[in-house]
Order: structure tokens, then C-alpha cells, then sequence
């Protein structure tokens, strides 16, 4: 299982580091390790049920794939499960309220997410949350607070 879930990790990684939607060709490499990345956390998943990060980081890979339902499906189980990294869980959320145009429920997510220290830091340069910068008075007065 830890193999499994080392894995997923790492093609996640991958993709959130390194590939761009401007190239075609990254953006091919970019689904296939999205791609595996999800199989992985399913392996885990079938293994652990309740393995709140593998869903939180599935969800990701989901949404990255386009997958925004079953993103979101992974992101509230693991909320209802009592997730340890609810923060994380409710940004991701964020980001899809965001490319959905629900400025609002972003907005809401994102101030629930509280509890991830650099979540500000991340908000204010997330391509994902550009929405917010340019819509949203209360997202920008959130960025500003401690």
C-alpha cells in the first residue's frame, strides 16, 4: 500500500510541478501521469477505504484530469470521514467553486480552509483562484488578514 500510495504521490508531484497547459506535448505527459496517479490512489484506496490524503490527492488528480464531479465526490467523503487534512481538502474545493465561476462558495471554502499556514501565500499566486483576484472584495480583504 505504500508503494502504491509513494506513487501516486509522485506522479501528482510530477504534474503539479512541471507541466503547463501551454505545451501540447506536456500536456499529453501531464494527463498520463495524472492518469496514474489516480490509479495509484485507487490501489490504495481499495486496500484503505478511509485513507483520507489518497482521496484527498485523487480529487486532485481528478480535477486536473477534469474529472470536477468525482473530484468532488473524493474531497466531501473525505470532509465526512473527518479528514486530517481538512484544510487541504476545502482548498482543493475552493479551486473547483472557482474554475466553476461559484465565487462565493470559493470565497467560503477558502476561509474554512483555515489551519494550512501557507494557504494565503498559495491563494494570492493559484492560477486555479485568478477568479477571485479579479471578482471578489472578500477574497482580496482575506488575502490581507494575518
Amino acid at each position: 500500500m505504500l508503494r502504491a500510495y509513494a506513487s501516486g504521490l509522485a506522479e501528482l508531484l510530477g504534474y503539479e510541478t512541471g507541466i503547463t497547459e501551454d505545451d501540447p506535448a506536456r500536456r499529453v505527459s501531464g494527463s498520463l501521469l495524472l492518469a496514474e496517479a489516480a490509479r495509484c490512489f485507487d490501489r490504495v484506496l481499495a486496500l484503505e477505504p478511509e485513507a483520507h490524503c489518497a482521496l484527498v490527492f485523487r480529487a486532485r488528480a481528478f480535477q486536473r484530469l477534469g474529472r470536477r464531479d468525482a473530484a468532488r465526490a473524493d474531497l466531501e467523503k473525505s470532509l465526512e470521514l473527518g479528514t486530517d487534512p481538512e484544510a487541504l481538502a476545502r482548498y482543493i474545493l475552493a479551486t473547483l467553486a472557482a474554475q466553476e465561476g461559484k465565487v462565493d462558495e470559493a470565497v467560503r471554502q477558502l476561509i474554512q480552509s483555515r489551519g494550512w499556514q501557507n494557504v494565503r501565500l498559495r491563494a494570492q499566486q493559484d492560477p486555479d483562484l485568478r477568479v477571485l483576484r479579479e471578482k471578489s472584495t472578500e477574497f482580496v480583504e482575506w488575502l490581507k488578514q494575518p
